[in-house]
């Protein structure tokens, strides 16, 4: 259990002091039963979110560039229907490994993306 981030999401909606994993809340004197009941809502349906991870686009390149495909996919992210993934690509340093659209472009210049976005 990821007790920083459950105390963050418990901390939101009540004021506490802080809990512990067996479940017990230190709610501050100002919280009021409505917050408690939330809070107690929450770490009894508590489920640690997924880290998804990023790469950062650096590596993408050198990967890229690694099996001479870096160009192909700049041309790929040129087309009309791949905007969204350009925009992406240029505003971004860092990419999820799950991201549809970069992934569409990898596949799109027969690279697969598993071998790049790790």
């Amino acid at each position: 259990m990821n007790i920083e981030k459950l105390h963050a999401a418990i901390a939101a909606i009540c004021p506490i002091d802080g809990l512990d994993s067996s479940g017990k809340i230190y709610f501050k004197t100002e919280a009021t039963n409505f917050q408690k009941l939330a809070a107690e809502s929450i770490f009894a349906n508590w489920t640690d979110p997924v880290e998804v991870k990023e790469i950062l686009r650096s590596t993408i390149i050198e990967r890229l560039e690694s099996v001479n495909k870096f160009d192909d996919a700049i041309a790929v992210m040129e087309q009309p229907e791949n905007l969204k993934a350009k925009y992406k690509w240029f505003s971004m340093v860092a990419i999820r490994i799950d991201d549809s659209d970069v992934r569409a472009v990898l596949n799109a210049i027969s690279v697969n993306p598993d071998e790049i976005l790790y």
